[in-house]
């Protein structure tokens, strides 16, 4: 079929309480096209004898145009696919128009020509604001993606779109879902590219007009994060009637996950036959689509500029009700005995459970000396690749645990429900994702017990978490959601407190957690008392080192290096203090040797005769303490620094600025200074390297208060406050 100057179509304008004078406007830039052989069907939604009496004043005698009249009111989307219903059968091509833009006179003689070979063709616009005829950008960036990022992010706007009349047998009727997001163009680009094909011009053929009256504009796809996060409220405020977290996450989901599985499931119930890479393309939006193939698209998609950040946005504030809708395991809720409920567990990644004949026999293979004592499950501020010395203690309570017949769910989740951040770092969202790629993994850096399931989810809210005996929260930001999921499910709750986390947080919302009717364990004297001052109490469980992982090392006489330090990108614990007395000491002292490590790149400015090991083995490690004579620590402030407290266990001297998470536990075995003093640091560094019986009384007294309290010892007494009165 030659699409050429005598080809037939029709232009459908939607049409409800029009601008009078930009429908004006839009009317005779339709009737000045150069292609003139069509019919233009305005749809008028709720009423149209304004419309049509509008119509005949400005356009006298001009037959091309007809107004058809509906009293009742369907809104945009509806009324389009009232307008396209009316498309008579001769048609050869359909064109839409909105009510308030400017066609440029040879818009469809461009556009007309390449429907020869595509089923849908888009142009471009330039963008301009009312009042005043502010140019936003002179061209759109309309592209052509494939299918899976179409469907993600719609890349057709309407007014700007040419279609073959044989498309509408495929999309019509119009596919239905209660939401913002059902748009027409959306449908009709999907539709198009799963049977002939889209094709994106670069030629610009309108003005897109924005003013006040949009229903959806073309501003709005350039918001930043925080803009979007303010339009995604006002959404559900107008759509649910409530800006509650629930309401928010319910629009979200409507307007993201909900839309694109209506449009990908109904295209998979028409499309036949199906064109090329038509089922890999909707497959990620399916009924019973694949985490893992959802978020590569949306991974993918974002990286390749195919998706925008706000879209994105939109994707991961509705993934917790997609989690629970996707997920597959019943629960029954404390006095509903019986009865099956909502799944409120973590989702498709929990479709392994165990079938309840398997139970019995995973319990009996817990271990020979440990028995079946109930669920414990813990949540953690997300995923780490990297040691991180609160996350080593909590991996190593969960393997105690699971050793004494506990079934331990570990659970990694960036962004959380009821999190308060101080920051505004808008790189998490994309980071929470990127590590839900991969669901089941574990940590390498720690050796984890095999029964211990561990689980890295983008987002998380109460209702996710799983069936539990026990609940643990580990920071700041999982409090809230521990406490509210426990009083959910009737169980008892903790919450494991390493420090007072006022980089995460402002100290009024962590003293608000910190007044949570939940159990409060902490691991220093210093949190304690900061917790009796909040008029609260708490068990002290402070940490224990293993003697095995860190056994003492040779003499200090016999020691290569003078001084190990661990070097740190986190502000409070001062790479750039530890790095000033090292460089002096290397410097300034005939001899003194040193030996650091770390997860980063070497300091820039670190002097070259100090030892630097990247990201270093737990036998590196052990081999730096073991041949130091002193360990260096420069922190502002800790909760209980492990890396201390280690190198105590391997014999040697400790330099610390005055911190509690040091002299917790190493009040007979190091020398301190003011907090932030390189001066003091430096000067108790020379008295140790200078006076070697001193520095070996120390290295003795730490290495036996480190003996006193042992990892499992510390374990036992976390088991008991965890589980205490249940």
């Amino acid at each position: 079929m030659p699409f050429d100057a005598n080809s037939f179509g029709v232009v459908a304008l939607a049409a409800y309480q029009p601008d009078l004078e930009l429908f004006a406007a839009q009317l005779r830039s339709i009737q000045q096209q150069t292609h003139s052989n069509f019919l233009c069907v305005i749809s008028a939604d709720g009423g149209s004898e304004q419309i049509r009496d509008f119509v005949d004043q400005e356009l006298p005698g001009d037959e091309r145009f007809q107004v058809i009249g509906f009293e009742d009111r369907l809104g945009f989307f509806g009324n389009f696919e009232r307008a396209l219903r009316n498309v008579p059968s001769e048609a050869e091509w359909v064109a839409l128009s909105d009510q308030d833009d400017y066609w440029y006179p040879s818009k469809l003689e461009v556009m007309l020509p390449h429907l020869q070979n595509a089923s849908l063709v888009s142009g471009q616009a330039r963008v301009i604001r009312l009042p005043g005829n502010e140019v936003i950008t002179s061209s759109t960036q309309r592209k052509n993606v494939d299918l899976d990022a179409l469907l993600a992010q719609n890349q057709v706007t309407g007014s700007l779109a040419v279609f073959r009349s044989d498309l509408l047998d495929l999309a019509l009727p119009f596919p239905r879902l209660n939401t913002v997001s059902q748009v027409h163009d959306h449908w009709l680009a999907v539709c198009a590219k799963s049977s002939g094909g889209v094709a994106i011009l670069g030629d610009v053929v309108q003005d897109y007009v924005q003013h006040g009256g949009n229903v959806l504009g073309e501003v709005g796809a350039q918001k930043s994060i925080f803009a979007s996060f303010q339009h995604l409220v006002a959404l559900s405020r107008k759509y649910e009637g409530s800006a509650s977290p629930i309401s928010i996450l319910k629009t979200a989901h409507g307007l993201s996950f909900g839309w694109r599985r209506v449009m990908a499931d109904t295209l998979f119930a028409r499309v036949t036959p199906a064109v090329r890479g038509f089922e890999a393309g909707i497959a990620p939006f399916r009924s019973g689509h694949r985490w893992t193939t959802t978020l590569r698209t949306l991974v993918t998609g974002l990286q390749r500029g195919d998706i925008a950040v706000p879209c994105f946005v939109e994707f991961l504030a509705g993934m917790p009700l997609e989690l629970v809708n996707r997920g597959k395991r019943l629960v029954t809720r404390p006095g509903q005995t019986g009865k099956a409920e909502k799944n409120v567990l973590l989702t498709k990644l929990l479709r392994r459970e165990v079938p309840n004949d398997k139970k019995q026999s995973q319990v009996s293979n817990l271990g020979a000396t440990s028995s079946y004592r109930g669920k414990i499950a813990i949540v953690l501020p997300g995923f780490s690749k990297y040691p991180i010395g609160g996350y080593k203690v909590v991996y190593g309570y969960a393997n105690f645990l699971a050793g004494r017949g506990y079934e331990v769910t570990l659970i990694h989740a960036l962004l959380l429900w009821g999190a308060k951040r101080r920051d505004k770092d808008f790189r998490r969202p994309i980071s929470s994702v990127i590590s839900g790629l991969r669901p089941f993994r574990k940590p390498k850096w720690v050796d984890l017990d095999t029964r211990i399931r561990s689980y890295t989810l983008p987002y998380l809210m109460p209702a996710m978490l799983p069936r539990t005996d026990y609940l643990v929260a580990t920071e700041v930001q999982t409090a809230k959601l521990v406490e509210k999921a426990a009083r959910r499910q009737g169980i008892p709750a903790s919450y494991f407190i390493q420090h007072y986390e006022d980089w995460s947080a402002d100290p009024e919302f962590i003293d608000a957690t910190w007044k949570l009717p939940i159990r409060k364990i902490v691991i220093a004297p210093w949190l304690q008392a900061h917790m009796r001052s909040l008029g609260e109490e708490c068990d002290l469980v402070p940490n224990g080192i293993d003697p095995e992982e860190f056994p003492a090392g040779p003499p200090l006489s016999e020691r290569a290096y003078d001084i190990c330090a661990m070097i740190s990108d986190v502000p409070w614990k001062r790479a750039d203090l530890v790095v000033q007395v090292l460089n002096s000491q290397v410097s300034n002292k005939s001899g003194v040797r040193a030996i650091t490590f770390g997860t980063g790149e070497r300091p820039i400015s670190l002097h070259s005769a100090v030892k630097y090991i990247k990201n270093p083995t737990k036998a590196e490690i052990r081999s730096a303490y073991q041949s130091s004579k002193l360990y260096l620590c420069a922190s502002d402030g800790e909760g209980w620094h492990l890396p201390p407290a280690e190198a105590m266990s391997s014999g040697c001297a400790v330099v610390s600025t005055d911190i509690g998470g040091v002299r917790a536990y190493a009040e007979n075995g190091a020398l301190f200074s003011r907090v932030g003093d390189a001066s003091g640091l430096e000067q108790n560094i020379e008295l140790l390297l200078n006076d070697h019986q001193l520095a070996e009384k120390l290295a003795a007294r730490g290495l036996s208060d480190m003996r006193e309290n042992s990892p499992t010892k510390a374990a036992a007494n976390f088991e008991a406050a965890v589980t205490r009165g249940a």
